[in-house]
């Protein structure tokens, strides 16, 4: 036997505009990272939902017991005053500061009659605090902060609902700058530990340079003290010194190329006309290492699409370049470049391949890392590092696949796209659209 429905019960409007509240705050506060965002974002929203004429979030300095703008909106003359304040919570005057030390919600009527009120602020700011609402700001038992609204705009006093509602806003508001804090303190960690492996990785081609041109330097320095000068002897040590100087160069400009976020030079193009030039280049510099050179690209699909020719030029150009300097000699020895168009005809798929001896697993685990290099005194291990970076920066995707003993492939697939059309003032009439 079913039991009988209940009736309906009438919607609590105060219920349901406390829950619209919590999901409204949740929703932005979840979706922004960014510290100084954030703080603006729970400003304006803590003045729309209550209806407040300002607001101010205070953060909390553990070190210092004192409470801080961390974000100041207004005139820049008023901003700079604001942003040097500092209140005191322990002993200090103010409702941030008495909320603050008592960890307890305050809501005053009228701030001008009340000896709480610390008018320093006001002052700074010609702003006339009339109402307010402090509500601190926790986490595990953690002061994160204050969270302040001043002035409701209908020239009346706040209720105790709107103090529960700032109360949401705070508790979800202390999570959130939290989580900023760990998101910026955990992204401070990775750039450090990224310089000290660029630093790292610096100092190890620099000192395999030196070393070269310490040797080159010695035996010149010899030649010159011998009587007749060695002349011989200079001109053995001479192309040495200008070999390690284009390397110092090769290496500042990589570093410069690398550490720079780019946006592409995109102009239509063939990749097939790429792909042939790069052949040519690298044709004889495979014969003279005992291995055949292949190519294999449609004869009738020159692969058009939208590429910066000279940073794409340089990546596939280092990517055979390696492949050659890998691959042992012998008679069945080959590097082979081809170019297709992917299946669906959206994008275009290089490849390199050779049938060398293969990468090894721990190797191949670290050969996109910039400044690894296996190459010794002869490379800036950049090569790779760049060449990820120019494809990615084109939208599209590189990946290796290498089995020890079998050999090596390089697999590069880029979107196929016209370029953005020019206009008179030198900007893009659009940005291009994939085909």
């Amino acid at each position: 036997m079913t039991s009988p429905s209940l009736p309906s019960l009438p919607a609590d409007a105060r219920t349901e505009r406390l829950l619209n509240t919590l999901e409204r705050v949740s929703s932005f506060i979840s979706s922004v990272t960014d510290l100084n965002d954030l703080l603006r974002q729970i400003m304006a929203e803590s003045e729309r939902l209550l209806e407040a004429e300002a607001s101010a979030v205070f953060l909390y300095d553990e070190v210092t017991d004192e409470l801080y703008f961390e974000v100041v909106l207004g005139k820049p003359e008023v901003v700079e005053k604001l942003r040097n304040l500092r209140i005191k919570v322990r002993g200090g005057r103010g409702f941030a500061a008495e909320c603050a030390d008592r960890r307890a919600s305050i809501n005053c009527p009228d701030a001008q009659e009340d000896p709480r009120h610390n008018r320093q602020a006001d002052k700074l700011s010609g702003f006339i605090t009339r109402a307010v609402m402090a509500v601190p700001m926790i986490h595990k038992e953690k002061l994160v902060g204050v969270l302040e609204v001043l002035n409701h705009r209908g020239g009346t006093a706040f209720d105790g609902e709107d103090l529960r509602i700032l109360e949401i806003i705070a508790g979800q508001a202390a999570v959130a700058i939290e989580n900023a804090h760990l998101i910026a303190s955990s992204i401070r960690s990775e750039r450090l530990a990224a310089m000290g492996t660029a630093m790292a990785g610096i100092s190890h081609g620099i000192k395999n340079i030196l070393t070269g041109v310490r040797g080159s330097a010695s035996l010149i320095d010899h030649a010159l003290q011998q009587d007749p000068v060695n002349l011989g002897m200079i001109c053995e040590a001479w192309p040495i010194l200008k070999k390690n100087e284009a390397l110092i160069s090769e290496m500042i400009q990589d570093m410069l190329m690398y550490s720079k976020r780019r946006e592409p030079d995109l102009e239509d193009g063939s990749v097939v006309e790429l792909c042939e030039e790069i052949f040519a280049l690298c044709l004889q510099r495979a014969l003279d290492s005992g291995l055949e050179l292949r190519h294999r690209w449609p004869e009738t699909d020159r692969l058009e699409t939208a590429f910066d020719r000279k940073a794409m030029l340089d990546c596939v150009l280092n990517l055979v370049t390696n492949a050659i300097e890998a691959t042992p000699s012998g008679d069945e020895s080959y590097v082979e470049l081809s170019a297709q168009a992917s299946d669906d005809g959206k994008g275009i798929i290089v490849r390199v391949a050779d049938n060398g001896t293969g990468i090894p697993e721990e190797i191949l685990k670290k050969i996109w890392e910039p400044f690894f290099s296996t190459k010794g005194k002869k490379g800036t291990g950049l090569g790779l590092a760049m060449a990820r970076k120019t494809v990615e920066e084109h939208g599209g995707h590189i990946s290796v696949l290498s089995v020890e003993g079998e050999g090596t492939t390089f697999t590069i697939i880029l979107p196929r796209r016209q370029a953005p059309r020019r206009l008179a003032n030198g900007g893009d009439e659009d940005a291009g659209e994939e085909s």
